[in-house]
């Protein structure tokens, strides 16, 4: 909050309160309606007048729902119930209409009103005109996947650099997100913020899709840049070749790389996602002599979305070694 004092006010002003404290403190009870509290129906009703105050009450409520004296135009995606998941059907009276769209108000959806507030307001900070980039890379790629990940393996022996450490150690341009290894066993991490626009979703195309996918997660033919996994292959050859100034104690010639991709948008995590995604991570490495020849030595490619490992990361910092048997049962099965 710190650095964006500003960008937080205006998040702030059309909800009535005045901190990330106070709009916590009443939209948490929504979000816990919304999984726990339904009526013999199976819906969910509030009524504000009898709430603390039932004016400030009613701003932030408003600001939630939808009401039958509006028309909207049609948006791909749900768009106007991912960002109000609430319906007004009588004065001071309002039902939830999706539980899941409801929760994820709280995360997912604050995300996009962040940004189109911060695009509006780019005169704040020079960032806020590249704000996606500002939350995807110095957010859920830096900020966040670190602090996860340092806080699983902060008991444990292993050798570890997060890729900012090894950019700055070792003055490495070619680094891996986050490089742990216990013994011959390397975890190769590779993070993406990347999400499949609502348009590719709401498409229905299997080849829209794939397109897109491609873009995000192998090869940009626009900037004409390799993507998360090609970039998986190329730190793998990097280890095998012996190269790895980051990591001179590894034995390239004995070492087993586990490939582990986190992302951001848990329908990344699919079964036919991981398939597609393992295919093209499997071609990228027959694609090159050594690692062809070595491809016992490298597992398939798995993928863990950042809410899980949030929802885990106490279980696994307090299990030091839980993290990899997880691993390794997922390889197993």
């Amino acid at each position: 909050e710190g650095k964006h004092n500003d960008l937080v006010a205006l998040f702030l002003k059309p909800y009535g309160v005045t901190s990330w404290q106070e709009y916590l403190k009443h939209l948490l009870p929504i979000m816990n309606a919304a999984v726990i509290q339904k009526d013999d129906s199976g819906l969910y009703y509030f009524n504000i007048e009898n709430s603390a105050d039932p004016a400030k009450t009613k701003i932030l409520f408003e600001h939630l729902a939808l009401n039958q004296e509006e028309s909207y135009p049609i948006k791909p995606d749900f768009l106007h119930a991912r960002a109000s998941p609430l319906f007004k059907t009588e004065e001071n009276r309002y039902l939830i209409m999706d539980p899941v769209l409801t929760v994820n108000r709280l995360y997912n959806s604050i995300f996009f009103e962040l940004l189109r507030i911060a695009e509006a307001n780019s005169y704040l900070n020079p960032k806020y005109a590249s704000f996606f980039s500002l939350y995807t890379f110095d957010f859920i790629e830096k900020f966040l996947s670190y602090s996860l990940l340092n806080k699983i393996y902060n008991k444990t022996q292993c050798y570890k650099l997060s890729g900012q450490e090894i950019k700055k150690k070792f003055s490495v341009e070619s680094e891996p997100d986050y490089y742990v290894r216990k013994g011959n066993k390397v975890f190769l991490f590779e993070v993406k913020g990347s999400i499949v626009t609502g348009i590719a979703k709401q498409s229905f195309s299997y080849l829209k899709i794939e397109k897109e996918l491609k873009s995000k997660y192998l090869f940009d033919e626009k900037d004409k840049q390799n993507k998360a996994i090609r970039q998986l292959v190329e730190r793998i050859i990097t280890l095998f070749e012996g190269k790895a100034k980051y990591d001179e104690a590894a034995n390239a010639r004995t070492i087993r790389i586990f490939p582990i991709l986190l992302v951001s948008e848990i329908a990344l995590t699919t079964p036919a996602t991981n398939f597609l995604l393992n295919q093209w991570f499997k071609a990228g490495v027959d694609k090159n002599d050594l690692l062809r020849n070595n491809k016992h030595r490298i597992c398939d490619l798995v993928i863990i979305d950042l809410d899980t490992l949030i929802l885990y990361s106490q279980v696994f910092e307090e299990n030091n070694n839980l993290l990899e048997t997880m691993i390794l049962k997922y390889y197993a099965a």
